[in-house]
């Protein structure tokens, strides 16, 4: 499932981010009046998602293909270009240098093209593709000098609307020769029958040395996870990078901003993920206070963490789990947003008669996000209207994305107070309500409610939701 976070709700983000595998980049959303809202964890509809077994779909932009032409030449193709392209093994991989980027079209079903270069050192890399109109969907892979699958990667985006499309990072451990393919497993064969099966894309590569934009080291001491801005979006976003010691714990510190989501996205370890032979332990974050407002455990599958943010330092911890085995790093990539409007009725809204109403944006189908306190056995009521024929979509995150909320209910009630349909949230995946078809025009309400485990340590028990009607 794809996930938007007024900003999007996330889960699978980026979540924060989001695509879903095999299938295209989550876009942010964009309100009424232009401004671009981030989105925190949430569904999107059917239609929204891609159809990998369609043909993409693309509209021809001059100015991109006479920039392409200018400034790097595609690759030669055998044959006037009727079948292949020449990297399509080890043996004809082509050279890419760290700080390069090499152009391929994309000429056949089930293409794979291969790519070489030198590391000259133990080090951090960075490899991507880009998500366009006319890129497709490609996955990652990198391998030895033998040969040997050491990482792979179908996604990569850092936040919503990133024109990202697969990306590693890895630290690479030993210096030496090394290769990377980029295959196109989804595009189907009749597109290429089309007289518009233009195809390609760039594959970038970079060494992440300290200072390096966009990516923080760890340090002996506390270090400082610089974020840049996205100038499109405007979106601040950084990679937090370091080799894990057995049982040690890095940390970062960052500023924050008034009213934001922090996306944070651990990256997925072993072969099928960014190489690294240890999973991270635990990511936390800390306010200014040093008061828990969210973790992640990553011995236990997960991934992804959402908390608010504010003013003030705050801080992120890395731990590392008692083995790493020989190559053990972590990569963390982080970004802040606007985040969902926060509750308002904290009091009034515990029971129906003081719902709390929800601000819907949008013509046609209508989106509501918002961020709701739910400590031990608090209640809250969120208030909307349906007309007969529409249908309302409920799904909210907590657990699930680090929130110290457990058990975490959502109902969606009538004017009696009725339970029309209920969930409750697992640790590890948000929860959706059944879509429910409106037969009484009406006022219909969103109830939350949880049991917070009581501890020390426990994050804060804070819960993003997103409502669509239809």
């Amino acid at each position: 499932m794809l996930h938007a976070f007024p900003i999007i709700l996330l889960s699978a983000l980026l979540a924060l981010t989001a695509c879903s595998e095999g299938g295209g980049a989550a876009g942010p959303s964009t309100s009424a009046d232009g401004a671009v809202r981030p989105s925190v964890p949430g569904p999107t509809d059917d239609d929204d998602l891609d159809d990998a077994s369609a043909a993409p779909s693309r509209s021809l932009d001059a100015g991109s293909l006479i920039d392409a032409a200018i400034t790097q030449k595609p690759i030669d193709r055998p044959d006037g270009g009727a079948s292949k392209s020449r990297n399509e093994s080890f043996e004809t991989a082509l050279p890419i240098e760290p700080g390069s980027s090499r152009l391929q079209d994309v000429v056949h079903e089930k293409q794979s093209n291969f790519f070489t270069f030198e590391a000259a050192s133990v080090g951090f890399y960075e490899f991507k593709t880009e998500s366009s109109d006319f890129s497709p969907d490609v996955v990652l892979k990198v391998y030895d000098a033998s040969r040997t699958l050491i990482a792979q990667n179908d996604n990569g985006s850092l936040f919503p609307g990133d024109e990202v499309d697969a990306r590693l990072v890895l630290r690479l451990p030993k210096p030496g020769r090394y290769f990377v393919e980029v295959s196109d497993p989804y595009t189907p064969a009749r597109y290429f029958n089309s007289e518009l099966s233009l195809l390609f894309y760039h594959l970038d590569a970079r060494e992440l040395v300290p200072g390096a934009v966009g990516v923080s080291h760890a340090g002996s001491t506390v270090a400082e996870a610089r974020f840049s801005i996205d100038e499109t979006s405007g979106y601040s976003f950084v990679t937090l990078v370091g080799a894990l010691e057995p049982s040690g714990v890095d940390e970062f510190s960052f500023t924050g901003l008034e009213n934001q989501a922090l996306i944070g996205h651990l990256l997925p370890s072993g072969m099928q993920g960014n190489g690294s032979s240890a999973t991270t332990a635990q990511v936390r974050v800390l306010n200014t206070d040093r008061r828990l407002l969210g973790v992640l455990d990553g011995q236990h599958g997960e991934a992804q963490i959402f908390p608010p943010v504010t003013t003030g330092t705050h801080t992120v911890t890395v731990a590392a789990p008692p083995t790493v085995g020989d190559n053990g790093f972590y990569a963390v990539d982080l970004v802040m947003l606007p985040d969902n409007p926060r509750e308002q009725a904290e009091t009034a809204n515990a029971q129906l008669s003081g719902a709390e109403a929800l601000m819907f944006d949008g013509p046609g189908r209508r989106r509501a996000l918002f961020l709701s306190d739910v400590p031990d056995a608090d209640v809250d009521y969120y208030r909307l209207d349906a007309a007969k024929g529409e249908s309302i979509v409920v799904s909210c995150e907590g657990q699930s994305a680090g929130s110290g909320v457990r058990d975490l209910k959502v109902e969606l009630r009538d004017e009696a107070d009725q339970v029309l349909s209920v969930a409750v949230e697992s640790p590890a995946h948000e929860h959706d309500l059944d879509r429910w078809v409106v037969t009484t025009p009406g006022v219909y309400y969103v109830r939350l409610s949880s049991v917070l485990v009581s501890a020390a340590q426990e994050a804060e028990p804070w819960v993003r939701c997103v409502v669509l009607v239809r």
